[in-house]
């Protein structure tokens, strides 16, 4: 288990935690939720956004595919 139910986690918890786990996840407001493994149907899915946004996006955004670990500017809603 990577963490209590209903425990809410800091950020720095959740890397420290994240960091040895054999499993991904995300982290949405201090809950961490267990991400699925990804088919051959969705990397297809993710690569093709992927290609067609950096072909629209200029500086400074980024396009990633995986294993990116990213903070949202916005709250979340």
């Amino acid at each position: 288990m990577f963490a209590p139910p209903n425990r809410y986690l800091t950020p720095e918890e959740y890397l420290a935690l994240e960091a040895d786990s054999q499993v991904r996840h995300e982290y949405i407001d201090g809950q961490v939720y267990t991400m699925a493994r990804g088919s051959k149907a969705h990397n297809l899915i993710s690569l093709n956004i992927a290609v067609g946004l950096l072909a629209q996006l200029t500086a400074p955004c980024q396009t990633f595919m995986v294993d990116m670990k990213v903070m949202s500017q916005f709250p979340s809603q």
